[in-house]
């Protein structure tokens, strides 16, 4: 209904071309789609401090501001992929507590990015937070490239040296592809959620929702296993309020279990390791793509085949490259 109050009758219908990427630096969103065509592919990257970077100006400014960020999510680094009708790779949506294991990014020693709860971030030094950024966006027609640095997301107890996670998305492929590296050895868990099940087809992990079929193939390490669990969260339900330090209130939502999709689960120990993962998708009465290719030193190649076109992508600190050549 509050739309009703920026409504404009005498606005007239534009020409010009609706734009297919935006990127929000303060929030660090950067969000891009092939085309406004019905089966167009849609994909959203966030890697920003839980308020934005203007919020850390605004706490120096204003002494008696508290940054509370109730409704704020754990999931620096995550992503959503939308595609020919359909959401693809989700999270969870709203649950009770917010965790990151409900997102699709990286556990470290079973930890997330914040402390479990309604508001789990109001108690970290925001300085160390509005680290949290995306490191460069490259928005093309074709494709999304983006750099996340995802290092100052995570508990500095944990002695992370680095958490960079490097993303091309183009219509039909989205390469996904984590650098993690450590004082001591951690353990790692990867994780990517669906709201469909999981089956093991062909040297990948396939899900199929309504009449689309994505498969997920971890291209590095080449021998990488994955689990499949299903996501039981507590949803929002009834409400109580408790009293904590500086606040008269908070509210803590309680509720039964709830089973919310599905989510993939690779894990690695190491004191450096890395993740390559290849998303395809197409409708599901179609073939989807053949996918070969690793990590190759510094730089990760990729070979993408489809029965009217081949694509090649190479990704490294420089930067993407991506040809496409039709098969004759």
């Amino acid at each position: 209904m509050w739309s009703l109050l920026w409504k404009d009758p005498n606005l007239k219908p534009s020409s010009s071309p609706a734009p297919t990427s935006h990127y929000f630096d303060d929030h660090e969103v950067a969000i891009w789609r092939s085309s406004w065509q019905a089966n167009a592919t849609a994909v959203a990257v966030k890697c920003g401090p839980p308020l934005g970077h203007q919020n850390a100006q605004n706490l120096k400014d204003i002494p008696d501001l508290w940054m509370r960020g109730w409704h704020a999510h754990p999931d620096a680094g995550s992503f959503i992929l939308f595609s020919h009708g359909q959401y693809l790779a989700t999270d969870t949506g709203a649950c009770q507590p917010k965790r990151s294991v409900d997102h699709n990014v990286i556990l470290i020693n079973g930890r997330g990015q914040s402390r479990d709860g309604y508001a789990g971030f109001q108690f970290e030094p925001y300085e160390r937070l509005d680290k949290i950024r995306l490191e460069h966006v490259d928005m093309q027609e074709t494709y999304m490239y983006v750099v996340a640095d995802i290092k100052a997301a995570y508990p500095p107890e944990l002695d992370m040296k680095r958490v960079t996670r490097r993303i091309v998305a183009m219509e039909q492929c989205m390469v996904v592809w984590d650098i993690l590296e450590a004082s001591y050895p951690h353990d790692y868990e990867w994780l990517l959620h669906t709201d469909t099940d999981y089956e093991w087809v062909e040297g990948g992990y396939q899900t199929r929702k309504g009449e689309v079929a994505m498969q997920v193939c971890f291209l590095h390490p080449a021998d990488l296993k994955a689990e499949i669990h299903k996501t039981a969260v507590v949803a929002n339900g009834v409400g109580r309020t408790v009293k904590v330090s500086r606040e008269p209130i908070l509210p803590v939502i309680e509720g039964p279990p709830q089973d919310r999709g599905h989510h993939l689960s690779a894990r690695q120990y190491g004191s450096c390791c890395q993740y390559v993962a290849c998303l395809t998708w197409n409708w599901r009465h179609e073939a989807v793509a053949d996918v070969i290719g690793g990590l190759d030193g510094n730089r990760v190649i990729v070979t993408l085949r489809k029965r009217e076109q081949h694509m090649s992508l190479s990704m490294s600190e420089m930067g993407v490259k991506i040809e496409w050549n039709k098969v004759s």
